[in-house]
């Protein structure tokens, strides 16, 4: 059964890079894949602009199509051969989370994003899926520096 973290940052798109690369960055210790949802393709453009610049282990960023690649970032419900972490920045709950042994839902301020993720949790809680909950609001100085 997927087990289900949920990361409460306190702010946007800087702090939400820094907790990717961290959770990819620990994936990949423990040999999973990592496939990161976002929004849009825009979207998916400039995280992956803020994650080269913070990988510098030589880690890989892909975006779809090419979904071989061990860390992906896509805007479609496609998750080619991944199984091992879900990353999910965008509302609502991803058709394929199921098949992914780790989810994270990662909730910053932006405008809904908050209410659509307290939705999730309420669909995985009532579906018995394991959930916990990190408040890393406060650690904000700390995760920017990484």
């Amino acid at each position: 059964m997927t087990r289900i973290h949920f990361y409460h940052l306190s702010a946007g798109q800087g702090t939400l890079a820094s907790v990717i690369a961290r959770l990819v960055i620990q994936a990949r210790r423990r040999r999973l894949d990592a496939l990161v949802k976002v929004e849009s393709e825009p979207a998916a453009a400039d995280l992956a602009d803020r994650l080269h610049q913070l990988f510098t282990d030589g880690t890989t960023i892909s975006m779809v199509p090419d979904l071989a690649s061990p860390v992906v970032l896509t805007w479609t419900e496609e998750t080619g051969p991944h199984h091992g972490l879900l990353i999910n920045t965008a509302a609502g709950v991803p058709d394929c989370f199921s098949r992914f042994e780790r989810l994270a839902e990662l909730v910053y301020d932006h405008p809904g994003l908050v209410a659509d993720k307290r939705d999730n949790f309420r669909y995985y809680r009532e579906r018995g899926y394991p959930l916990h909950y990190h408040d890393l609001s406060q650690q904000q100085t700390l995760l920017e520096s990484a």
